[in-house]
């Protein structure tokens, strides 16, 4: 089962698609800018945010080239879990190791810097 789009969720050995896919993290922390958006916010989004932020962790100015569109994702509803709520805690550790959370219709300096 693949929640992240980073690695499974259990891993398997000798497996081509079975661990962390590196190739795709090398390739985001050479971009210049990361835009995350998706379904559903509070279980693939969430895991493969998780999973970016742990590999950059010891890299600031990596996370720091992260942005959440809080507008463009909406996380699974259950009538006895928020995991809205779940989520947005989570966020916030992300939000200060550097991860920038914004909306789709804020402006956005990256896009200043880049035209």
């Amino acid at each position: 089962e693949h929640y992240s789009i980073i690695q499974p969720e259990v891993p398997v050995a000798n497996h081509p698609l079975g661990g962390k896919n590196k190739a795709f993290l090398d390739t985001l922390e050479q971009a210049d800018v990361v835009i995350v958006a998706g379904e559903a916010e509070s279980h693939c989004v969430l895991e493969s945010v998780e999973d970016i932020v742990e590999d950059f962790g010891d890299k600031p100015a990596a996370l720091r080239k992260i942005y959440f569109l809080r507008d463009c994702t909406s996380p699974v509803l259950h009538p006895d879990v928020d995991f809205h709520a779940l989520a947005v805690a989570r966020f916030g550790d992300f939000a200060r190791q550097g991860v920038n959370f914004v909306n789709s219709t804020d402006p956005l300096s990256f896009l200043a810097q880049t035209a």
